[in-house]
């Protein structure tokens, strides 16, 4: 294992500079969403068409998360992967003003924007892979982890903050593209000073990335992991958006505890995805020693645990223990995901991890879609939140025995890659 003295110190400003754009492009991706309203009126369109708004961004970075941003990464190097999504981000958040005026132009503008998260996201495992050591590799993906939370917090305080202030939709959204334009820059200035070290410095790798990537593919590792990160992101996205609606609704749909108070137990959740990756991440390094199995078991039984508890009806009626339950549930999926990065970086070969990344997440997310569509046809069917509550529970049971199975694999895919520093000239 090479002691981190190896690595160049600038990798702390790398992950900085992936750690900002995530917060940046969650910011402005969710900012709209409490707004919705208000820009359906400006738009002239039914509330159902500006969702359409929300939906688009997810679209269009899971297309690129999946066939364009991890090669991107790969090919040439994390920052400049980060650079292009920045780029994507900010300049049709700064130009709404001027388009805002037709739902034809902002819908063209938030697909751009959603390309931002297709080149930042798969940019983080190419940065544990070359430029962390083992033992910090836990610490800087829950980072990577906790900055889209952080973003989503910034994003939904500050969107109805600005606009409160300027009354105008579009300029919130030019205003709120400066984070992004500070991360740009500052990404600019570090890929310039830090030229030689911008790519991966695997000798021979970038002749080998598709025929390496090819044999990957072939592996079961590769389906066993697309298959966990689907059933993490069917919870993660049914927990934070249909639980609200679940605690919210009149008895006995829900819980009955109404829109104000289902925002406050929400808190916790919140919490949770801000300090489940930092706490992840510190015990991958300090406790699990970079094995990322033990806790995608732990995030799975407790993410399956908590959200069953949440229909039982001790549970639903103690205000203290639904919040202690919701914070558990929380962690639980906050612990899968920066496990899943973690888990992928050790597993495939350096020159490839972008590639891998962008795999396991752009198909793995699609679980998050099919969790939500499925949510809403068994509310609308059964009447009752409860069904939709219960998949969450029963997607993290069956996310645990995936898990179990994605060890077992762990021998039938490519060969492990070796510690290998970036090195510093």
């Amino acid at each position: 294992m090479n002691d981190s003295a190896q690595y160049p110190r600038t990798r702390w400003l790398v992950l900085l500079a992936a750690v900002l754009g995530g917060v940046a492009m969650q910011a402005v991706n969710v900012s709209i969403a409490p707004l919705l309203p208000e820009v359906a009126k400006s738009l002239n369109v039914g509330l159902g068409t500006a969702t359409n708004l929300m939906s688009v961004f997810l679209f269009s970075s899971s297309v690129v998360i999946l066939f364009v941003g991890g090669a991107v990464s790969d090919r040439f190097g994390p920052l400049v992967s980060i650079i292009l999504g920045l780029i994507c981000l900010t300049i049709p958040a700064v130009l709404t003003p001027w388009i805002g005026a037709h739902y034809a132009a902002v819908f063209w503008a938030r697909m751009v924007e959603g390309l931002s998260c297709g080149f930042i996201l798969p940019a983080g495992g190419p940065i544990l892979a070359i430029w962390f050591p083992r033992n910090e590799r836990g610490m800087a993906g829950g980072a990577l982890c906790a900055s889209i939370s952080i973003g989503s917090m910034v994003g939904l305080l500050s969107g109805p903050a600005v606009f409160s202030v300027t009354k105008d939709w579009k300029t919130m959204s030019a205003l709120l593209s400066i984070p992004g334009w500070v991360t740009l820059l500052f990404a600019l200035a570090l890929a310039f000073f830090c030229k030689r070290r911008l790519l991966i410095d695997v000798p021979g790798a970038t002749a080998n990335i598709d025929a390496t990537f090819k044999r990957a593919l072939l592996a079961p590792l590769t389906l066993f992991g697309v298959l966990v990160t689907f059933a993490s992101s069917w919870c993660t996205q049914c927990l934070y958006s249909l639980t609200p609606a679940f605690l919210a609704a009149d008895k006995p749909v829900g819980a009955g505890y109404g829109a104000m108070v289902s925002g406050q137990l929400m808190i916790a959740v919140t919490v949770a995805g801000i300090v489940g990756p930092m706490i992840c991440g510190f015990l991958l390094d300090k406790i699990f020693h970079g094995r990322a199995i033990p806790m995608m078991l732990l995030g799975f039984v407790l993410a399956s645990g908590c959200c069953y508890a949440l229909l039982l009806q001790g549970v639903m009626g103690s205000v203290p223990i639904l919040e202690a339950a919701l914070l558990l549930a929380g962690l639980g999926v906050q612990f899968v995901f920066p496990a899943i990065t973690v888990f992928i970086v050790m597993s495939y070969p350096g020159h490839i991890v972008g590639k891998a990344t962008g795999l396991w997440n752009g198909l793995g997310f699609f679980g998050g879609v099919i969790g939500l569509y499925i949510g809403g046809v068994t509310v609308g069917r059964t009447g009752s939140y409860h069904s939709a509550i219960l998949s969450m529970a029963i997607c993290a049971l069956v996310g645990f025995f995936l898990a179990l199975v994605l060890r077992n694999q762990k021998s039938l895919t490519v060969p492990q890659p070796e510690e290998q520093a970036v090195h510093v000239n």
